[in-house]
């Protein structure tokens, strides 16, 4: 198995806490903000999940996961999640897929969502977050991947 950082993560768990509180001048992470939470959360992983390990794997179900040692980068989102919030990622990307899965893609050939890895598949979760409306554009500007986002106040 290769080893992987959960820092390789940290644009992933971007998308979700880019949204935090709000200064006066500027957009920022506050230590208080839900976002805060969230990368506290990953970051607590680092040096527990140390094992990249794709491979499908029944789970328990909701709030299932695999052993913390292992996993890929969306286990760390998936566990941060329900660290930080008590949201289970796993439910709601399986409930959603189950009510819509016309609209997530069809890479894998499966004819039905599959509460055990649909949640650790990236495109899935992608799908699942611009359909919550909690996404932002991919772009070339590595500004655009700061936890400090310089904006005017809102």
């Amino acid at each position: 198995m290769k080893r992987f950082s959960v820092l390789f993560l940290l644009p992933f768990l971007y998308l979700l806490v880019a949204h935090g509180e709000q200064s006066t001048e500027h957009q920022t992470l506050k230590a208080s903000s839900t976002g805060a939470k969230i990368v506290n959360a990953a970051k607590d992983q680092i040096g527990k999940t140390t094992w990249y390990d794709p491979e499908y794997k029944e789970i328990p179900y909701p709030m299932g996961d695999i052993p913390i040692e292992r996993g890929v980068c969306s286990d760390v989102v998936v566990r941060a999640l329900r660290d930080a919030l008590n949201y289970d990622l796993q439910k709601q990307v399986y409930l959603d897929m189950r009510k819509n899965f016309s609209k997530y893609p069809k890479i894998w050939g499966l004819q039905r969502a599959d509460r055990n890895i649909d949640h650790r598949r990236v495109p899935n979760l992608i799908t699942f977050f611009k359909r919550k409306g909690i996404s932002l554009p991919i772009t070339q500007n590595p500004a655009d991947y700061n936890l400090v986002i310089s904006s005017p106040a809102m």
